[in-house]
């Protein structure tokens, strides 16, 4: 993850390759998944959409052979920000909506950055196109159209909790929560709110291991005390 922020991708490639041929040589179909889902990132970040698209459908589908629903939802809006990218947008509609339904019956605060990603959508077609969209996908009404926008201090609430959990109680699953925060982040500077996305920034680099005294200047004002909670969830 470290030579993948630093851009140095081919390194990156490298490490993510070697991790997956261990996990296979063992037999780790779980971990088998999550290198091709980074694998995928990887390609997706370098513009190789179409190495990416494979990478995410093998991931996929041993996510799917397992049963792990948070594993499929996470591979299923890889894809649907890759159509978006290739401006297939019924097709990522398709893909988003899906990883919101799955996200949203687990109570996953991932789903937070699915309806984030709906909304862009939405924000890029119109209102009649997104509906029509949706409908074709099957998919039910979008977030936020039959129950009360979430507030930012209630998505800092959980963001808070799952950072805490993810450094304490579930280590194995801080790639994933990295990513999150990293999707989480774009997101928010699309969106103009820079702040949010320094923030976020900061749990990026405290997930990989930077000790909470030394990110702690670096916590925009408007978030500290979502910084303090979560310094606090660490020392108890």
């Amino acid at each position: 993850i470290l030579h993948q922020i630093q851009g140095e991708y081919e390194r990156a490639r490298e490490m993510y390759e070697q991790a997956l041929a261990i996990r296979e040589e063992l037999g780790d179909r779980a971990g088998v998944a999550t290198s091709l889902h980074q694998l995928g990132i990887l390609h997706h970040l370098q513009g190789e959409y179409k190495r990416a698209r494979e990478r995410y459908e093998q991931s996929l589908a041993i996510e799917e052979e397992l049963g792990n629903r948070a594993g499929v939802a996470g591979s299923l809006h890889q894809l649907g920000m890759l159509l978006e990218e290739e401006n297939d947008l019924d097709g990522a509609i398709r893909y988003v909506a899906a990883a919101y339904a799955l996200l949203s019956q687990l109570g996953s605060p991932d789903q937070e950055i699915a309806a984030r990603t709906l909304a862009r959508l939405r924000g890029k077609m119109g209102e009649a196109a997104f509906q029509s969209a949706l409908e074709r996908a099957g998919a039910g009404p979008p977030p936020g159209s039959a129950a009360p926008e979430v507030g930012l201090e209630q998505v800092l609430q959980v963001i808070a909790a799952n950072t805490v959990a993810v450094l304490t109680a579930a280590p194995q699953h801080r790639e994933e929560w990295w990513n999150a925060l990293g999707q989480l982040s774009g997101q928010a500077r699309e969106q103009g709110a820079a702040e949010f996305a320094a923030f976020l920034g900061v749990l990026q680099r405290l997930v990989e291991g930077a000790r909470p005294a030394s990110l702690s200047a670096a916590v925009p004002q408007p978030f500290r005390p979502a910084w303090e909670a979560i310094v606090q969830g660490l020392e108890a």
